[in-house]
């Protein structure tokens, strides 16, 4: 089971120029806690951060967790890693725009699951 939110970014000049930028909030998979790149099954590139980097601690079932994340670095550093998957990608975050924003469960099989999810918010800036 994870719990994860995700972006969906296009290139403002050329929408067929994407990718998936997120962080794992929480996994009952050990090593899903590393950030991963990948390319999902329609051959777009992804990458997820981990929301315990740098060697801290996975959170605990039942525990509380604040995450604050800076979303123009998460994009640069997932496009400096997708160029790997996608060389065409633009390595300037300002190059892209948010199409799209999920936060959710992913699970296969049959979970019980509960997150409380509060002080939820984004600024957006337009250039």
């Amino acid at each position: 089971m994870n719990l994860k939110f995700m972006f969906f970014l296009r290139n403002r000049d050329d929408l067929e120029l994407k990718l998936f930028v997120g962080m794992m909030l929480f996994t009952s998979r050990e090593k899903a806690w590393k950030p991963h790149l990948g390319v999902e099954q329609h051959g777009t590139v992804f990458f997820r951060d981990s929301v315990a980097p740098g060697g801290n601690d996975p959170p605990e079932l039942g525990e509380s967790r604040t995450v604050k994340r800076d979303m123009m670095s998460l994009i640069a550093t997932a496009l400096q890693q997708a160029r790997e998957k996608q060389p065409a990608l633009s390595a300037r975050p300002s190059d892209y725009a948010i199409y799209n924003f999920s936060i959710g469960f992913e699970g296969m099989g049959h979970w019980k699951t509960e997150a409380t999810i509060s002080d939820l918010f984004f600024n957006g800036v337009s250039e």
